[in-house]
């Protein structure tokens, strides 16, 4: 086969981001045989697939307006694609091509411009609703993140829920790996981190939550506890509303907002923090929350599907209603005064998240390929 891979998302820390080069990094290990075309704008070396294998080629576009993508993608990628005489052209997101005569593969992590339609940017939201069903109807095979995902998107778009592929993430190896107790104070003296802080990771945009996270730390305060929140991720959609609070809410010195960090530093953030917390409102599957399950962190996670999925084992996780202020308090304030109770959800996450490998998922992805190309062997391309 002749495999395309849009990878234009691969040079940022978002989730489509990870998605993109932690499944190429796993496809390159596992496949020898198939000749894969990847399509990148930022510098080889920024994918941060190593060294490729000779049936990896890359295809690097001088496209700097990140604005540009989106029309490039509708564009020049489709012709692209035909022009290498392309199998199948997978789009890791729902931004795909919507003509062309290559089969498409597109992953839909999640559908929340149409179930939650307020925590979406309305101009966003208003492209989505025209150009997704359009990708949809086109591609020849959709992979989902979860089965809850899989459920919306069916609903969503009226399909039925095997004409959607689950394959869960992976969570990169590096979590699991224990840091170095000089490694993780470096890193937290360098981002001036108290020696006890509870973590949350992701954008800082209103589906993320973190105004209940904040108001809860608020409740804490007047219990007499002094606890700092460290927040990895980058500005988003509407984030100086959580700003603000932290100012009025009297947080400013025990919150600290970091943007995006380095990689080498995610690992010893996660590992230094005391507690990992989840507020989210909808997501697709929740990476963050696996990562933090993958270091051994206690986590408390806001009782959306997601977190179900990841946390179904009991005793993995504490759950906690997304708008529920006083039950985070309570939730954060058990981890933090009981050691034992820490250590024992720690322990247990850690070794929930182990079936969580990019190779497993890999493999899968590998089979949808195999049958969307075996399936344009039979059928006349349109």
């Amino acid at each position: 086969m002749k495999i395309g891979f849009d990878a234009l998302a691969a040079d940022n820390r978002s989730g489509s981001g990870v998605y993109s080069r932690q499944l190429l990094h796993a496809l390159a290990r596992l496949d020898s045989v198939n000749e894969y075309h990847i399509f990148h704008t930022c510098r080889v070396e920024q994918l941060g697939l190593g060294v490729l294998p000779l049936n990896f080629v890359t295809h690097r576009l001088l496209l700097r307006a990140r604005p540009l993508r989106p029309l490039w993608v509708q564009t020049f990628l489709p012709l692209h694609a035909q022009r290498l005489g392309l199998d199948l052209l997978h789009v890791p997101q729902f931004v795909a091509p919507v003509w062309g005569r290559t089969p498409l593969v597109t992953t839909v992590h999640d559908v929340a411009y149409e179930v939650f339609p307020k925590t979406v940017r309305s101009i966003h939201r208003s492209l989505y609703q025209r150009l997704v069903p359009k990708v949809v109807s086109r591609s020849a095979a959709l992979i989902t993140d979860s089965e809850h995902s899989r459920k919306e998107i069916a609903e969503v778009f009226h399909l039925e829920p095997h004409d959607v592929t689950v394959i869960g993430l992976g969570v990169s190896e590096e979590f699991f790996q224990q840091v170095s107790s000089d490694r993780i104070n470096a890193v937290r003296n360098h981002y001036q981190l108290p020696e006890q802080y509870v973590l949350a990771v992701g954008t800082l945009e209103p589906r993320k939550n973190l105004v209940t996270l904040l108001r809860a730390l608020s409740v804490l305060r007047t219990r007499g506890m002094e606890p700092f929140l460290a927040v990895i991720g980058r500005p988003g959609w509407n984030y100086k509303s959580v700003l603000a609070l932290a100012d009025s809410a009297d947080l400013v010195e025990s919150v600290s907002f970091l943007g995006f960090v380095p990689e080498e530093d995610l690992y010893p953030l996660y590992q230094g923090a005391s507690a990992f917390t989840f507020p989210s409102l909808h997501e697709g599957f929740g990476l963050p929350l696996l990562e933090a399950m993958a270091s051994g962190l206690p986590v408390v996670a806001s009782g959306i599907a997601a977190s179900l999925d990841l946390l179904r084992k009991e005793g993995t996780g504490l759950m906690v209603d997304a708008y529920d202020i006083e039950g985070w308090a309570n939730a954060v304030e058990d981890i933090l005064k009981d050691k034992e109770l820490a250590t024992h959800l720690g322990r247990n996450a850690r070794q929930a998240a182990q079936s969580h490998t990019w190779e497993r998922a890999a493999r899968a992805t590998l089979k949808v390929y195999q049958q969307v190309a075996q399936s344009a062997e039979t059928e006349p391309r349109t």
